[in-house]
This record gives structure tokens, C-alpha cells and sequence, in this order.
């Protein structure tokens, strides 16, 4: 079983993409879960959608391997940027790159239910946004 989720970051013109969670509460567009554009952000929980107590939507969500389909990212001017995998106690650099004005990434990369990405810029002076969409998996053991 599978399904393709996504989530929308976008970061006011002067701010810098700093890995944490947006401080907006996120809309759910055309199945896209949306944050409005704010000052802080980067930190992609990739969590399914969930209702106003918390509960998943799907009950089989929870826990779910999550497969990273594709990663696009406007910069909004030459930006140095770092793309980590955390676990909320360790960070491993995954992607990096200085003087990039946007970013595709289409690796198909598994991260584990506690795992999340985190975006983190120096240097770029216009509004960027980041899209992440990916891919729920449940594995059956036998």
C-alpha cells in the first residue's frame, strides 16, 4: 500500500530557511499540506495528514517508512545551503552546495518514521519555498 503526500514550505523575503517547523498552521491545497509564507522553516516533518487532535487521518500512517519522491527549491538569489536527515537528535548532511539559485532533487531516499528533513540557507535575500513530495510505504513483516 502507498500513496504520494507532499508539503510546501515558503520563507519571507530577508529570512533564511533554518530548519525549524513553520510557526503557521499548515492548509491542506490540492493534497498538498501548505505552510503560508513565514520567517522561519525548513524542517519537513513528512507526517500524513492529521486532524485537529492529532489523530492520522489513516490509522495505518502512523509509523510509515516515507520514500522522498522529488525536492524542488526556489532559492530566491545564490543561496549556500545544506540538506540534513535528523532524527531530532542527530543531523547526517545529505545534500550541500553554495552560489545555487534552485535545487531538484528526484533520489528516491527512505527515511525511517522518526527521521525528517531539515533545509537550512545562508545568504539568499528574496522569498524562497521548498516542495517535498513523497510516498507512505507500509512493509508487512512475515
Amino acid at each position: 500500500m502507498s500513496k504520494v503526500i507532499a508539503e510546501k514550505h515558503s520563507i519571507d523575503a530577508g529570512s533564511q530557511f533554518d530548519g525549524q517547523e513553520p510557526s503557521t498552521d499548515p492548509d491542506l491545497i490540492k493534497g498538498v499540506k501548505t505552510y503560508s509564507s513565514d520567517t522561519q522553516g525548513g524542517l519537513f516533518t513528512l507526517q500524513p495528514n492529521r486532524d485537529s487532535d492529532g489523530n492520522y487521518d489513516d490509522p495505518d500512517d502512523k509509523g510509515q517508512v516515507r520514500i522522498i519522491r522529488s525536492l524542488r527549491v526556489m532559492f530566491g538569489g545564490q543561496s549556500s545551503w545544506t540538506l540534513k536527515i535528523t532524527n531530532g537528535t542527530d543531523d547526517f548532511t545529505w545534500l550541500s552546495g553554495t552560489t545555487d539559485t534552485s535545487l531538484v532533487v528526484t533520489d528516491n531516499i527512505e527515511l525511517m518514521p522518526d527521521e525528517q528533513l531539515k533545509l537550512e540557507t545562508t545568504g539568499a535575500s528574496s522569498a524562497m519555498f521548498a516542495l517535498v513530495s513523497f510516498e507512505l510505504r507500509l512493509f508487512l513483516i512475515i
